[in-house]
């Protein structure tokens, strides 16, 4: 892999790391505001976290020079990668299954989302 490669998924992995967290700290003020309910606010995390994929896995596909399609769905694998470790570093709490699942599922189905776009569009090469 070469360091554009390197660099385009790092970059977008950050992105992706920024969309999602931020989209969840809005989500969780809300909460506390008493703006969203529980289960509005599991859904609109839902939705922030298939945003920051999509956007990653887009980025990251548009910015890399060869092997395109891989290198836009690592950013989002990376990412699921995060959250587990994210999950696993919370003492004394277990991994729901059916969570894992959703989540799981919502970043592959966003990597494909994004990847595939990413890989159409041409770049300018200077």
């Amino acid at each position: 892999m070469n360091q554009t490669g390197i660099t385009s998924v790092f970059g977008s992995l950050f992105v992706g790391l920024a969309v999602v967290f931020g989209g969840t700290l809005l989500c969780a003020c809300a909460m506390s505001g008493g703006k969203l309910d529980a289960e509005s606010g599991r859904m609109a995390a839902y939705g922030c976290l298939a945003a920051g994929c999509i956007l990653a896995s887009f980025l990251g596909a548009r910015k890399a020079d060869a092997k395109k399609l891989l290198l836009g769905f690592l950013p989002s694998l990376c990412l699921l990668g995060c959250l587990f470790l994210l999950a696993l570093s919370w003492k004394g709490q277990t991994i729901q299954s059916a969570s894992a699942a959703m989540i799981s599922g919502i970043c592959l189905l966003g990597a494909l989302i994004g990847a595939m776009p990413g890989t159409l569009i041409r770049t300018k090469h200077k």
